[in-house]
């Protein structure tokens, strides 16, 4: 009628039902039916089914959306302190990407088959970091009937009967969630995490949303893969792989540090090696892999009984190097005769073998024994071969 009166046009769109019941999206064109008088004789208008394009329109804009939040998931990705900070930076990427989002979360698949929280928007942080949900327990699981490889949109949430699933809604926002669209990240062909994204809305995601996160997946599995090989590298330039303490390379560039240090402050610290007694008649006689588990568990009991401040390494073969801050000889002394006494009363058992772990030490001081890395080091070596010296005496007495 207002139409009508104003004897104007009205072009809107809107979503209209057919008789299939598919939605479809509408462009209306209406205007006034005037004669040549000026009278009012009615209205004229047409319905264009403009499905195809706001579909096409949505992908491009959802498309853009993704490449520009790819650009930025690369160049912050090896910037990132650790996975869990990954995760969030990619669920914000995510949720940005798509329409109809209100909530969100990253589940890590662990050892155990069980998925946890690692990263969430909307949810209650208190909540989702003790959440633990077996594997075929999840909404994705029995939406995909374990067909891991896909993305998958789960609709009528509200009425699934699940008493499990009840605590899985619970959110920050105090809302009901409707549908979710939950995303597989693969790593060498293994589930790793899953993205679920949720709406309060049902039926809020279509195909295009799952080829944005069938894209967004692939992205997400290179950049976890570059991440995960960045973070290697850095472990293998800082860790020794055999005993997960550090390496050499490392721990010198630590010693500088502290030795800096204690100039700057007028510090004291000590310098220990450690060479661990008969490795070579061990990996004779039981063989390499005997020996290795002997290496491994002096540096294990080592690294127990050490402080946050304290610096361990391996520094090849069957030796090892320790810097104690903070402390006194006295006590260092009794500390390492502990742990020898401990290795006795508690001796390796390898395939049916019983091994009993020893060890010989050198300790020297700055800057009473010496003043840079090599002389501290020279010293602390002579006083071990001594310490072994005494302990070859003993034993052939």
């Amino acid at each position: 009628m207002d139409l009508m009166k104003s004897k104007g046009e009205q072009v809107y769109e809107t979503k209209v039902k057919y008789a299939d019941g598919s939605i479809h999206d509408i462009l209306f064109t209406k205007a006034a039916n005037v004669s040549k008088s000026g009278l009012v004789k009615g209205l004229a208008g047409n319905m264009v089914d403009i499905t195809i394009r706001k579909s096409m329109e949505n992908k491009i804009n959802k498309l853009l959306k993704l490449k520009e939040s790819m650009l930025n998931i690369n160049q912050v990705i090896l910037q990132v302190n650790d996975i869990k900070e990954l995760f969030i930076l990619l669920l914000e990427k995510v949720t940005a990407a798509l329409d109809n989002r209100d909530l969100g979360c990253v589940l890590v698949l662990d050892a155990e088959k069980n998925l946890k929280i690692i990263a969430s928007k909307g949810y209650d942080s208190s909540f989702s970091g003790k959440f633990i949900l077996k594997l075929k327990d999840s909404f994705f699981w029995n939406a995909t009937g374990g067909d891991l490889d896909k993305g998958v949109i789960i609709n009528d949430i509200q009425k699934l009967t699940f008493r499990k699933y009840t605590k899985v809604l619970e959110n920050t926002l105090k809302i009901k969630v409707e549908s979710s669209i939950s995303t597989p990240i693969l790593l060498d062909n293994r589930l790793y995490a899953l993205i679920n994204i949720d709406s309060t809305q049902n039926n809020a995601f279509d195909e295009s949303d799952l080829e944005v996160m069938e894209y967004f997946k692939k992205q997400i599995e290179l950049g976890i893969a570059k991440y995960a090989l960045y973070e290697e590298t850095v472990y293998l330039s800082r860790y020794d792989k055999l005993t997960n303490v550090y390496n050499r390379r490392y721990f010198e560039e630590l010693f500088n540090i502290v030795l800096v240090k204690a100039k700057t402050y007028n510090g004291i610290f000590f310098v220990v090696i450690f060479d661990i007694n008969g490795l070579k008649p061990i990996n004779d006689t039981y063989g390499h892999l005997a020996g290795d588990e002997l290496i491994k568990s002096f540096a294990r009991v080592l690294s127990n009984n050490l402080k946050v401040s304290d610096i361990f390494a391996r520094f090849g073969g069957d030796e090892f190097v320790a810097v104690f801050y903070g402390e006194n000889l006295q006590y260092i002394t009794e500390k390492l005769e502990g742990i020898i006494k401990e290795f006795v009363n508690n001796p390796i058992l390898f395939e049916g073998h019983t091994i009993i772990c020893s060890f010989s030490y050198g300790i020297c001081s700055f800057p009473q024994n010496g003043l840079n890395y090599n002389e501290l080091i020279s010293i602390a070596d002579k006083n071990m071969y001594k310490y072994k010296q005494n302990y070859k005496n003993k034993k052939s007495q």
